[in-house]
């Protein structure tokens, strides 16, 4: 009964055993597996996930080179067509200057000083005029004329071209 017994404890504590180091064996076994394969697809994915970020953010980058790129002369042929404009605005203000502009100043420095200096000498001289008859002495005097005259020709200065 003894040798019996034995074995029998023998038997089941040998079960116990080799069932409870499987167990433990499988679970580290599991978890080590289940580790490198998370690490291994976790470094995959990283890689191909970054890959295509990388091909997305470099196509945008593209793009937005080429409409930069493209604005940029949009900008070179409005600043050329502002040059030009400008040339075309200082070339037409030098010709109406020299065509307009330096006329007047000649009349009005010239002939308009002469005659509005004669036509204030005449003022005065109109105002001392009172009697156009021989008035007495303490009557109100007052002389007026009318004259009718061509009018004044300026002469036009030629230039040369």
């Amino acid at each position: 009964v003894a040798q019996n017994t034995a074995t029998q404890t023998a038997s089941k504590t040998a079960t116990a055993v080799a069932q409870s180091t499987a167990t433990q064996t499988a679970q580290k076994t599991a978890t080590t597996v289940a580790q490198s394969v998370a690490t291994k697809v976790a470094t995959e994915t990283s890689v191909v996930t970054a890959t295509e970020v990388a091909n997305q953010a470099e196509e945008k980058v593209a793009e937005k080179m080429i409409a930069l790129s493209d604005g940029l002369g949009q900008l070179t042929d409005g600043l050329k067509q502002l040059t030009d404009g400008s040339i075309k605005l200082a070339d037409g203000i030098t010709e109406f200057n020299n065509q307009a502009i330096d006329k007047i100043v000649s009349i009005v420095n010239g002939n308009v000083k002469d005659i509005a200096k004669r036509v204030e000498k005449l003022q005065e001289l109109s105002q001392e005029y009172t009697n156009f008859t021989k008035a007495q002495d303490g009557t109100a005097k007052e002389a007026k004329f009318i004259l009718i005259t061509d009018g004044i020709k300026v002469k036009e200065e030629k230039e040369e071209n």
